[in-house]
């Protein structure tokens, strides 16, 4: 795997942070949100961001791939592209 795709990965999940949360006045990005039911039970979901960046990346490399290369870009924003020990 390339450098140059990862890059490119990684332009399209901060292009997609972007038009999710480029309004908001937030220092800060949600990956995971709550949801309330009827009964109080809190249920956690990935935010829509996180959706949209996976759904897109599974078009461009298939499910299983596309699963992978979302774990690799999450990883990439998390550390700065920093090497995990």
């Amino acid at each position: 795997m390339s450098n140059n795709s990862l890059e490119q990965d990684i332009a399209l999940a901060r292009s997609i942070l972007l038009r999710h949360h480029g309004d908001d006045d937030q220092d800060y990005v949600d990956v995971h949100v709550d949801i309330f039911d009827d009964q109080e039970a809190v249920q956690l979901e990935r935010a829509p961001w996180v959706i949209a960046l996976q759904e897109a990346l599974e078009q461009k490399y298939g499910e299983e791939k596309g699963a992978c290369r979302m774990r690799r870009v999450m990883t990439a924003l998390i550390t700065h592209g920093e090497t995990i020990h």
